[in-house]
């Protein structure tokens, strides 16, 4: 583990005077920013082009599973055929379905306060997969870490110290560059820390949320908002760095709410963070709140406008030895993959996407019967990877290839283009030296425009589509 150790971030010995001060000036300032982006959002236009310009699209950036539901692999295996092993891994997800209490966002597979027996249970079966899973790849080196939840943090020091060991153990790790670990504030404690930092966990990613409390209480969030700040000290002493998540578009945010968050996160001091849209669309206690706002249009184009504005701010202050948000935007190049280990974990191995069994005892059950737990799964289409090209392309500072957008479909060359010079015409996107990027509209609606350039009809009424 010498080699990751080395690559622990030197993250505060950075010039702490280029962190963005609490000041009221750059608030107004971000403020007018956002507005101004805010009056290049021509909606109707959009519509008329025939983008479906949806304020709440959502851009899912960590590796959970589909938001849709899979079809099931009907004759078992064999529906998805012989599943060759990658030569490289871009993300390694281990999923942890264990927390505190229910948040009322949240929809990934999870148990509220389980017993210890069936903690132990669990973390028997996922051992078994990391087994199963590490002599499968045979070697592949894999590039980045994550565990997510639920909230890994939930578990005992030595369990996390565990787990830690049977993936640094089983797992070719000599090319990592990442190692995150999801956590909420009132989990964090100074043992569990020494246990990851030591097994080589150098990134900490928080849920914050909000920094307003009635915002808090209202996601069923236990923590208070200067706990969260204490937390984030208390990483920082580990020695590894603190990676913060917040949401914007909650029922009853005002634009008063995210300044605030701003103004805290700036006087937390150089830190990551990734700021998410609420997600409205998925079966979820606040729902049903959502729906009781009939109109939330404006409102939610303007604080993701104000969030837009903020980012690059606060983006730049990163370790200079790796690139932004690895797991983030999967830092996929063509031919990587990213493999789910755990309950309703998901898999992308090239043009193959599934995802093991949600249900908690069927899942222990299959790793104890079957050695695996997959239960769902397809064959993308050439439209959906083009799409996912092309959102991972707009992820990236240099922006899609437009040649690699135009050979991934020859049957439809000519219509792709027509809809890259359309987006192009409409402000949505530009293109400079072959490479196709978002405008700042184009960013607010990145789903959107990734759907139109990739996706023809039939796509769009196939069950891959989101």
């Amino acid at each position: 583990m010498t080699g990751i150790m080395r690559r622990l971030r030197r993250f505060f010995a950075k010039d702490e005077a280029a962190w963005p001060a609490a000041d009221e000036n750059l608030i107004a300032n971000l403020n007018r920013a956002a507005a101004r982006r805010f009056a290049r959002v021509d909606l109707d236009r959009f519509r008329r082009l025939g983008i479906s310009a949806d304020p709440l699209d959502y851009i899912p950036s960590v590796i959970y599973p589909l938001s849709n539901t899979l079809p099931p692999l009907e004759g078992g295996d064999q529906a998805l055929g012989e599943i060759r092993p990658p030569e490289r891994v871009s993300v390694l997800y281990l999923h942890f379905p264990f927390c505190s209490y229910s948040c009322a966002f949240c929809r990934y597979p999870k148990l509220v306060l389980p017993d210890r027996e069936f903690v132990e249970s669990y973390l028997d079966a996922l051992e078994r997969e990391i087994d199963s899973a590490s002599r499968w790849l045979r070697g592949a080196p894999i590039k980045t870490v994550f565990f997510g939840g639920g909230t890994p943090t939930f578990l005992l020091a030595e369990d996390l110290s565990r787990i830690v060991r049977r993936v640094s153990d089983r797992f070719c790790l000599d090319s990592l560059e990442e190692w995150t670990v999801e956590a909420s504030p009132e989990t964090v404690s100074p043992e569990k820390l020494t246990a990851l930092v030591g097994g080589g966990v150098d990134r900490i990613s928080m849920g914050v949320q909000s920094m307003n409390s009635a915002l808090l209480r209202s996601l069923g969030r236990s923590h208070a908002p200067q706990g969260a700040l204490a937390a984030v000290e208390m990483i920082r002493a580990s020695g590894a760095a603190p990676s913060l998540d917040f949401i914007y578009g909650l029922p009853g945010q005002t634009l008063h709410d995210v300044e605030e968050d701003i103004r805290t996160i700036f006087r937390a001091g150089p830190c990551e963070v990734s700021w998410y849209q609420l997600e409205h669309n998925f079966d979820t206690p606040l729902r049903r709140k959502i729906a009781s706002h009939p109109d939330r249009t404006e409102a939610m184009l303007r604080l993701k406008c104000l969030v837009q504005e903020v980012m690059p701010l606060i983006g730049r202050h990163r370790p200079a030895n790796r690139r932004p948000s690895f797991y983030g935007r999967r830092n996929r190049e063509r031919g990587d993959s990213a493999i789910g280990l755990g309950l309703g974990a998901r898999s992308d191995v090239r043009d193959l996407t599934y995802r093991n069994c949600s249900t908690p005892g069927e899942y222990i059950k299959r790793m104890r019967l079957r050695g695996h737990a997959r239960d769902q799964g397809l064959r993308l289409s050439i439209g959906h990877l083009l799409r996912r090209e092309v959102m991972y392309g707009f992820h990236c500072p240099e922006g899609a290839s437009l040649e690699r957008i135009r050979s991934s479909r020859g049957d439809s060359r000519d219509e792709i283009l027509r809809k890259v010079e359309a987006c192009e015409r409409a402000g949505l996107v530009t293109v400079r030296s072959g490479r196709l990027q978002p405008s700042s509209a184009g960013t607010i609606f990145s789903q959107c425009v990734a759907n139109f350039i990739a996706l023809t009809r039939e796509d769009l009424h196939s069950p891959q589509t989101t």
